[in-house]
């Protein structure tokens, strides 16, 4: 019996060296040639540009994104992150999230959630996930209780709800290591918040600097935690 075999897209666009996308483009070129008219290769013209523009922020965007990450390791590989100092730090903006119960199911559960809404409102993230400490449960000695989780943004995101991460001086101290293992830097901050008589605002920010991408075991991760001083 003979049977007709037909090629996907995909598989048409290997085997000629192009790209999916150029097929389609060639197939819009086929059906302006048929019905070509100045108002058509303007639209066409209009379509293409838009997409370009697109690509272009989408790349500009991943650019940023290595070059901050870039500073980030050359920072961090340069200096002293056994020091706890006073930084000065911009207003940002916090998308939140939050998990309810424990477990690592239900944590990507959430967070794929955020990002998803992040994604349907058309906001850029980088995907680096923060968590939120309440200054309460930390001088109580209560290091694991995670429940909010943030991406942080530069610029304030428009139709989603956000929270202000206010501008001032921040603490600042950098944990090595798992963060089950958290506790003996968070004692650390606490004695220097104590020995120079200072007064911190109500929650901790942890943002992961390093982690898998970067390192290949847990010991060697970098989380930074902050907190505003008043």
């Amino acid at each position: 019996m003979n049977k007709e075999s037909f090629l996907t897209t995909g598989e048409f666009a290997g085997l000629a060296g192009v790209t999916k996308h150029t097929l389609f483009y060639c197939d819009e070129i086929r059906e302006y040639m048929e019905n070509r008219t100045p108002a058509s290769l303007l639209f066409l013209f209009q379509k293409e540009e838009k997409m370009i523009s697109q690509q272009i922020s989408h790349l500009k965007n991943i650019r940023n994104w290595i070059r901050k990450k870039g500073n980030t390791i050359r920072f961090i590989t340069e200096e002293n992150l056994g020091e706890i100092r006073l930084m000065q730090e911009p207003e940002s903006y916090l998308i939140c999230g939050e998990a309810k119960e424990n477990g690592d199911k239900t944590w990507a559960v959430e967070i794929g959630k955020l990002l998803e809404l992040c994604r349907r409102k058309g906001i850029k993230t980088t995907g680096s996930i923060g968590y939120l400490q309440k200054k309460e449960e930390i001088e109580q000695g209560i290091f694991d209780h995670y429940r909010i989780f943030y991406e942080r943004l530069e610029k304030k995101p428009a139709g989603i709800p956000f929270q202000i991460r206010p501008a001032g001086t921040y603490l600042t101290a950098y944990h090595r290591g798992r963060w089950q293992e958290m506790s003996g830097t968070y004692r650390k901050i606490l004695d220097h918040i104590q020995k120079n008589n200072l007064s911190p605002d109500s929650c901790f920010y942890e943002d992961i600097i390093l982690d898998s991408l970067a390192c290949q075991s847990e010991e060697d991760y970098i989380t930074k935690i902050t907190c505003r001083i008043l």
